[in-house]
Formats: C-alpha cells, structure tokens, sequence
C-alpha cells in the first residue's frame, strides 16, 4: 500500500520526496523527486542518504565514515559539513535509508 502526503510517497520498503534548497547541487536540484530505500541504513562512504535533521527535517547528504566520527557533507561548497561522533547513540536513528534513485529536470 502506497501513502501519498504533502509530496510523499512511500512504501513499506522506498520512500520518494522531493528535495528543497540547493545543498546537495548539482548532483540532486531544487524540485528534484529523490528515492531512498528505508532498509539500506549500513553506510558506505561516500553514497548519499536520506537523513533526518532537528532544524532541517528531511535532507539528503552524502556520508562518509571516519575513525571517530561520520562526516555529513553537501555537495554544493557553501553548505559546512557536519561530524558526528560515532559513539553517537541516536546516529543510526537519524539515518532514514539510502537514496537509490531520482527524477529532475535541468
């Protein structure tokens, strides 16, 4: 069963939303239709996740594993990374899976 809500779709394994700002430009634009499978939340350096934010709510970020820490990075140079600590306990709970696919017009 599929739910529809404000620009959402979502399974009981993918989830599609649409992207807002330009942090992750120009790999994923303003607009964009971006899909993450809720399942694939083990990270591999460098892929892009969906990623739950305090501020932001729902964001994309390309994540990359370090000794201590997990560097959240925009593409676009004018957004600042981010390090979490790894030791982190809530982490894990703010990975929400790992975007697998995406629909935009350029």
């Amino acid at each position: 069963m599929n739910t529809h809500l404000n620009n959402v779709v979502e399974s009981e394994r993918f989830q599609t939303s649409i992207a807002r700002g330009r942090a992750m430009s120009p790999t994923i634009i303003d607009g964009a239709a971006v899909r993450f499978d809720k399942q694939e939340k083990r990270v591999t350096s460098g892929e892009i996740y969906a990623l739950w934010s305090d501020i932001e709510g729902l964001i994309f970020r390309r994540l990359f594993i370090e000794k201590d820490a997990v560097r959240v990075v925009a593409d676009n140079p004018a957004f600042p990374e981010i390090k979490i600590a790894r030791d982190e306990k809530n982490i894990g709970s703010r990975i929400l899976g790992k975007v697998t696919g995406l629909a935009q017009r350029y």
